[in-house]
């Protein structure tokens, strides 16, 4: 199965469309910071099965905070990460993670992509395809191909 794992595009979604107009994606993880954006690219590149959760920024929205997916024998949560304090460290996710019994944890917020694997729990952040930050400023997302046995991860840029 392949997921579009998107967050913090900020009304800005075109350079993301036009990097992937032409590949074909199963589900659409959106973790927040414009939850129209979400609805959007799903719209947009036909992805049927859509998951959205709200973010900082998305005030007034009755999209929720986290959700936890279940999907071929994986259990894989769903936040911004603002709630959990992401730009500190990913303790809180930890827990959240060992309380929900994740095998993966996605997130946003710090608009930094990142891929962790800590006590075999992944961890990806797909960055921001718009307003990136860290130290190579790189526009990113990310896909995810899930089979029964394993969830590969891939963080990709924005083509120019």
């Amino acid at each position: 199965m392949k997921i579009l794992l998107v967050s913090d595009t900020h009304r800005r979604i075109s350079p993301l469309i036009k990097t992937i107009e032409n590949e074909k994606f199963d589900v659409l993880f959106f973790l927040g910071d414009n939850v129209e954006d979400g609805e959007e690219i799903a719209n947009r590149l036909n992805i049927r099965e859509k998951y959205i959760v709200r973010g900082n920024g998305d005030f007034y929205t009755s999209y929720p905070d986290k959700i936890v997916v279940e999907m071929l024998g994986h259990r894989m949560i769903l936040v911004h990460g603002h709630r959990e304090n992401v730009k500190l460290d990913l303790k809180q996710l930890m827990v959240l993670a060992k309380k929900e019994d994740a095998d993966s944890v996605f997130f946003g917020h710090t608009h930094i992509a990142s891929i962790d694997r800590i006590e075999d729990i992944l961890f990806l952040n797909p960055g921001s395809p718009t307003f990136p930050r860290g130290s190579d400023y790189k526009k990113t997302f990310a896909v995810l191909d899930v089979t029964k046995d394993h969830i590969w991860a891939d963080i990709r840029n924005i083509s120019k």
